[in-house]
């Protein structure tokens, strides 16, 4: 299953055409200078997008529901691409770097903004032509692959909280929002990104107590697996947590690079709440509501 690249290198040369004209016309007072920055930038969008197809078209090997694909935010492409080994981690936040510049050089063409995407543009051409060449000698996973992945997630998802603290797990770094009574368990999640988590939480879903469970806490999470997340209101834990669109719709936005799965407690079968409740994590004790 080979994808045609053909296109995507295309741009990629028209990009790096734009970018040496721009040597050689270097003065901002200069009219073609405005008109190869211009020609970069708009090369930079078209490649972006030319390579977001291609990711849903070598992602759908992957899925049985085509449709479902076609139905992911661009980023979410970007996120299930490292789920997939098309990415590394470091990649998708890179990727996911890129497309946040070109949406705001969709509604921005200011000189400073315009002039700062120019310097994310060299180590783009560089990380667009290695996904070209991945995606140029992409073969479909194997049944067995396929088999194999889903077993692992599924086995992955209520084992035991692991004891044993990992290198680069974190085990802390609390908002306002975020106190629990005591030092959690060990998260297999980067500080960085935890972080970004826990802001969004505070912001989106302030007054929930969020429980993170699955292969990030009990241990054997893979490098783009999936944070899973459950929101639950103290003292009234049959009413779901409002907000929750609204975070989820924040965590595809930002610069995550892994998917966030997220689940009501109120909306939850007892069976699933009883695995949650065996091996989880507190990352949000949440604030009390306004009486």
């Amino acid at each position: 299953m080979a994808l045609n690249v053909e296109h995507l290198l295309r741009t990629a040369n028209t990009l790096e055409q734009a970018l040496l004209a721009l040597r050689q016309h270097s003065r901002p007072d200069d009219v073609m200078f405005d008109l190869f920055r211009n020609a970069a930038i708009k090369s930079f969008e078209l490649s972006l997008e030319t390579a977001g197809k291609l990711l849903r078209k070598a992602l759908k090997a992957y899925s049985g529901n085509p449709r479902s694909v076609d139905a992911l935010v661009f980023n979410d492409v970007l996120r299930q691409a490292g789920r997939h080994g098309l990415l590394d981690q470091p990649g998708v936040e890179r990727w996911l770097a890129y497309r946040a510049n070109r949406n705001n050089t969709a509604h921005d063409y200011g000189q400073d903004f315009a002039n700062h995407t120019l310097t994310l543009l060299p180590d783009y051409l560089q990380d667009v032509r290695q996904l070209a060449g991945y995606l140029e000698s992409f073969t479909k996973p194997s049944e067995a692959i396929l088999a194999r992945r889903v077993t692992a997630d599924s086995t992955k998802k209520y084992g035991k909280v692991t004891q044993q603290r990992q290198e680069g797990l974190v085990s802390g770094s609390y908002s306002r929002c975020s106190m629990p009574a005591h030092e959690p368990i060990s998260l297999d999640l980067a500080p960085r990104h935890l972080q970004l988590v826990l802001n969004l939480l505070c912001q989106h879903t302030p007054h929930a107590e969020v429980w993170a469970y699955g292969s990030r806490v009990s241990g054997g999470a893979q490098e783009c697996s999936d944070l899973d997340l459950v929101l639950r209101l103290p003292g009234a834990l049959d009413q779901p947590v409002t907000g929750a669109a609204a975070l989820t719709l924040a965590l595809q936005e930002s610069l995550l690079p892994i998917s966030v799965d997220i689940h009501q407690w109120a909306q939850l079968p007892e069976s699933f709440r009883r695995n949650i409740d065996a091996a989880h994590i507190v990352l949000q004790t949440g604030q009390p509501a306004p009486g």
